[in-house]
């Protein structure tokens, strides 16, 4: 049974209900332990990442903070710390926001109305 459930799960869900369907009982319990090692599977593989990722925003921070302290860009700093919690974070998107907020506060005040 553990094989059949094994063979079929990249299949089409309504293909995998009919192979399994005339052996229900037995492979409801296989099924849920199955979902229950893919669960913890993908859960410590989501807790590796986030180590990972921290790793990566620390060295990072360590190797920018080395650089002489005007030379320190402290918005992108706070912007790879904004990464620990947002993997997917674009930074660059941020990084235009605030040229564009800088160009606009640099124009002559006459222009900005």
């Amino acid at each position: 049974m553990r094989k059949l459930i094994g063979e079929i799960a990249g299949q089409p869900e309504a293909q995998a209900v009919r192979a399994l369907s005339a052996h229900a009982e037995a492979s409801e319990p296989i099924l849920a332990e199955r979902a229950r090692r893919l669960e913890a599977e993908a859960a410590r593989l989501r807790q590796l990442a986030a180590q990972l990722r921290r790793q990566s925003v620390q060295d990072e921070l360590v190797r920018r903070f080395q650089a002489p302290e005007d030379q320190v860009d402290l918005f992108d700093a706070a912007l790879l710390v904004a990464k620990l919690d947002k993997a997917e974070l674009d930074t660059g998107a941020y990084r235009r926001q605030l040229e564009e907020m800088a160009r606009e506060l640099s124009a002559p005040r006459n222009s900005r109305r």
